[in-house]
């Protein structure tokens, strides 16, 4: 399931519990059913627009982060089209110097 869905899914879920505890309340009528109800109209209009919000600012971030991703892989590409950096480029090259340095030059031995 995708994150969209489970943020619908748990707002289904209080919405319906919320309208639960408005027809008990209604039906048990207590000191506090008009609190209660109050409560209710005001969760069934403040719970959706809270996840619309939160639905759009996960939509944002996501959005953003794969821009910088975006940004990341075409600076990679035009900077040779490497994920090697410029210090393990030049730790290789110094090593194959050094090879080709001791492959050409005689050792001390041998001249013994």
């Amino acid at each position: 399931m995708t994150f969209k869905r489970i943020v619908a899914i748990i707002g289904i879920a209080i919405l319906v519990i919320l309208y639960i505890v408005t027809l008990i309340s209604a039906i048990f009528t207590t000191p506090a059913t008009p609190e209660l109800f109050k409560a209710c109209v005001y969760a069934t209009v403040i719970v959706p627009v809270l996840f619309y919000a939160y639905l759009l600012i996960y939509k944002v971030l996501k959005q953003r982060s794969e821009d910088s991703k975006k940004e990341m892989d075409e600076a990679l590409a035009k900077n040779g089209n490497s994920s090697e950096s410029n210090e393990h480029k030049q730790a290789k090259t110094s090593i194959s110097e050094r090879a080709n340095m001791l492959s050409s030059n005689p050792s001390d031995e041998d001249d013994a």
